[in-house]
């Protein structure tokens, strides 16, 4: 291990020198290339959350036969106290929520327009 090399520089390493190509691995785990490359460059925040990017470095580990223990050791100790876990919008700034809203604030006028013609 080089010592200021990143988490995902070393992943990098380690699959070259095993000659397996970004290509193979995408195509033996399954996992999107994006995500990959996303891993290999430490943008963990492309991924869509910490328990995927967790799942993707263990499968990663696995297929370039590394210690997946110490990979995941390591990782957690890269990435550490950083909350890089997308956080869920609040439930209001959400489309459907303000559609569904505005549809029900529409019927509840209709209601109260209908009801104060027949009075």
């Amino acid at each position: 291990m080089i010592v200021n090399e990143s988490f995902g520089a070393s992943l990098k390493r380690e699959r070259e020198l095993r000659g397996i190509s970004l290509q193979e691995l995408a195509q033996a785990t399954r996992i999107r290339r994006p995500y990959l490359e996303a891993i290999e460059s430490d943008h963990f925040e492309a991924l869509p959350g910490l328990t995927f990017l967790k799942g993707y470095v263990r499968t990663y580990a696995q297929y370039v036969g590394l210690p997946t223990a110490e990979v995941m050791v390591r990782l957690e100790s890269f990435i550490g106290a950083k909350a890089f876990e997308k956080k869920n919008p609040p439930i209001y700034s959400r489309p459907l929520f303000r559609i569904l809203l505005g549809l029900f604030l529409l019927g509840l006028g209709a209601l109260l327009w209908v009801r104060g013609l027949t009075q």
